[in-house]
């Protein structure tokens, strides 16, 4: 596949969420791992709505269910997809935000492969080379930052979906109350002063 379909897939995993880089040949490697040629035409398919039922994607790739699911299976691996039930339990397919990518292949315990390394040491020169950008727009994607809503959501499950019976979680244990701890003012400007930073 050539580099402007990889220009367009990125620009749909953007509309997913997350800042946006400008497209780079690291960019472009990392995405030649995590998406692979063989699935760039499905990550396109969400190039009108980065969220698909089954039957939706269907219609916008072209492929068989089997070729989906095959598809997602793959993409998922790597952080590029998520797959979740909606409320009426219909499977939704979404794009994940690109920066999600390294959280989502990193937070497992990995294999020591060549592929792992190559793409850790991509992610770590992607952060490198938009350093120096963020840096230079520190406030404003600093105020940006704070306006954004988390891209995590837990939403509390009250009933049983199947059985329609309310959900009680029993934690047969004592639990140690935490202590609380008044910190002076200084202290907690120290400590922002000491963690504010983005990369």
């Amino acid at each position: 596949m050539s580099e402007a379909d990889y220009k367009k897939a990125i620009k749909v995993l953007f509309k997913a969420g997350g800042f946006q880089f400008p497209f780079s040949e690291t960019l472009h490697n990392i995405l030649k791992i995590t998406i692979k040629d063989e699935n760039l035409d499905f990550v396109l398919a969400f190039e009108n709505a980065i969220s698909q039922t089954m039957e939706q994607l269907k219609e916008s790739s072209g492929l068989s269910k089997e070729e989906i699911l095959k598809k997602a299976d793959a993409l998922a691996k790597t952080g590029v997809i998520i797959n979740q039930p909606n409320r009426h339990g219909v499977m939704v397919y979404q794009m994940f935000p690109f920066h999600r990518q390294f959280e989502y292949i990193f937070m497992k315990n990995l294999e020591k492969t060549e592929e792992n390394y190559k793409i850790a040491q991509l992610f770590k020169k992607i952060n490198e080379e938009h350093s120096d950008i963020v840096q230079s727009q520190y406030d404003g994607m600093s105020a940006a930052l704070k306006r954004m809503p988390p891209m995590d959501r837990t939403v509390p499950i009250l009933e049983n979906l199947e059985t329609g019976e309310e959900i009680n979680i029993l934690v047969d244990e004592e639990l140690e109350v935490p202590t609380e701890q008044i910190l002076p003012t200084q202290k907690i400007r120290e400590l922002i002063e000491k963690y504010d930073d983005i990369a």
